[in-house]
């Protein structure tokens, strides 16, 4: 029944709700009834009060002495009787210290319903200047509400003034309390129900849609978006998979992207390969030329090594907490060094090879076999989209402790579409995948080299060819650096 969040949580908010609506509600009419009853009795004990002072003033001597018939009292007195009757629904009577009626007090007619003897437990006290409020049980066991209070004379207790209502015409004051109370508790209930459904719905939605994306994300679609309105521990758990599934979706491209380029990286030479060998088989190709095309199978052969070997070293890289041993090294001497390996291709192209070190000796840190490898990749590309008498320009500087690490060629450049996309996987300019024009991956192992250096690298903005520039952190020189350990012994000798 209660198997989603949202009816799970409906239920328990209602149910906490409606109890609190229901406690709250009852001790608001407990409090609100006990209130009136009280405020009922003080009022009935304040009539009673006066009844005592009308009948200690119909007997004073003085009253009669100069009043004579004191019948207006009386009156008086009766008038005020029959208004607490109809006013209250109380019946009254006065009693002297032998417990008779008086005979000049007007009593209503409901003056018999009072029990005499159940009240001179209670009246000894009155008689003694105290005033009584109790409560009893009548014959049908409904409540009987009294208040009786003392009516004195010249300082002297000379009887008690009783009022006494049922609990049927106390009850009449509150019944009506107790609907408003109860018509107050259901619009709260249904407000707090309606604002608790809204906010539910509004809280459970992001739920709701993680749920959906989360299945359509199992069965492969990574397009799925989840919609963040707040900043509440649902809605950053929403950004946290939206941010998931576009990692995924990168990923997934990425995945799909490489199988294809490595698929097309590979078919090519394989079916140049199969194509030639089959030609020969078949008799296709004379005796004669079957060298030449096995030069062709042979280069294609060792571009897939090549291939396969930038997947390897790349896929090795990119594994987390990867690490080079670092050392300290001259990297004018490390472009120096590739120049020399390069020399047969650079003498066939009649290259003018300009040299620009900030300084003869620029030391740094890092790893000497991949920042050689780095160096032999970018002045390989130069070599090779250089026209022939073009020139390649080698520069090393340094800016505080960074040394900067240049090569630059003066050949066609690069287009500005193709700007954005050099160092991506198997990304090529020529975009017709020419046989001999490498993998794409030189660029990519490039960059993973200094990311895991913690430099970077990057295409300069040109006019003319192209430039890239990678970062180094710098040494100190090893004069430098003995002549700063020598100091610092002779400083722990002293």
């Amino acid at each position: 029944m209660f198997r989603s969040v949202f009816s799970r949580l409906m239920a328990m908010v209602l149910s906490l709700i409606c109890i609190i609506v229901l406690a709250t509600g009852l001790l608001a009419y407990s409090s609100m009834r006990d209130e009136r009853v009280n405020t009922r009795m003080e009022e009935l004990k304040r009539q009673a009060y006066d009844i005592a002072y009308l009948a200690s003033r119909a007997d004073a001597p003085i009253l009669t002495q100069y009043l004579g018939d004191v019948s207006e009292t009386t009156k008086y007195i009766a008038y005020k009787a029959d208004q607490i009757y109809r006013d209250y629904g109380a019946v009254m009577l006065v009693l002297d210290r032998q417990w008779k009626l008086l005979t000049n007090v007007y009593m209503v007619s409901d003056a018999d319903s009072f029990d005499v003897d159940e009240l001179k437990s209670y009246l000894y006290r009155v008689l003694e200047g105290e005033e009584i409020v109790f409560s009893r049980a009548d014959d049908n066991g409904k409540l009987i509400f009294t208040v009786a209070v003392p009516w004195i004379q010249e300082e002297v207790v000379l009887g008690a003034v009783v009022i006494q209502t049922s609990a049927q015409t106390v009850e009449a004051m509150y019944r009506d309390l107790g609907w408003q109370i109860s018509l107050i508790m259901i619009l709260a209930f249904v407000i707090s129900s309606m604002a608790v459904y809204v906010l539910a719905k509004r809280f459970t939605q992001p739920v709701r849609q993680l749920t959906a994306a989360s299945k359509a994300l199992s069965m492969g679609d990574f397009s799925k978006r989840v919609d963040v309105n707040g900043d509440t521990e649902i809605d950053r758990l929403a950004q946290t998979f939206n941010s998931m599934s576009q990692s995924l979706e990168t990923v997934e491209m990425s995945r799909r992207e490489f199988v294809a380029n490595v698929s097309h990286e590979l078919r090519s030479p394989i079916t140049s390969i199969q194509g030639f060998v089959q030609g020969m088989l078949d008799g296709l190709i004379p005796p004669e030329e079957y060298k030449h095309y096995l030069t062709i199978v042979s280069d294609e052969a060792k571009r897939m090594t090549s291939l396969i070997s930038d997947l390897l070293a790349l896929s090795r890289m990119e594994t987390d907490g990867v690490k080079f041993d670092m050392a300290r090294f001259d990297v004018n001497e490390v472009l120096r060094r590739v120049l020399i390996a390069k020399e047969m291709k650079i003498e066939q192209k009649r290259l003018n090879v300009d040299i620009q070190f900030e300084e003869e000796n620029l030391y740094c840190n890092g790893s000497l076999e991949r920042i050689e490898q780095v160096a032999l990749n970018l002045i390989d590309n130069a070599i090779k989209f250089l026209p022939d008498e073009g020139t390649l320009t080698l520069i090393s500087k340094t800016i505080g402790k960074t040394c900067f690490i240049t090569v630059k060629d003066n050949g066609c450049g690069i287009l500005p579409e193709d700007r954005p996309h050099v160092f991506e996987r198997f990304y090529k300019g020529d975009k017709a995948h020419v046989r001999g024009q490498g993998t794409g991956l030189g660029l990519s192992i490039c960059q993973r080299i200094m990311q895991i250096h913690g430099q970077s690298i990057y295409l300069e903005d040109t006019d003319v060819g192209t430039a890239i520039t990678f970062t180094l952190e710098r040494a100190e020189a090893p004069e430098a650096a003995e002549a700063i350990i020598a100091e610092k012994e002779t400083d722990e000798k002293e």
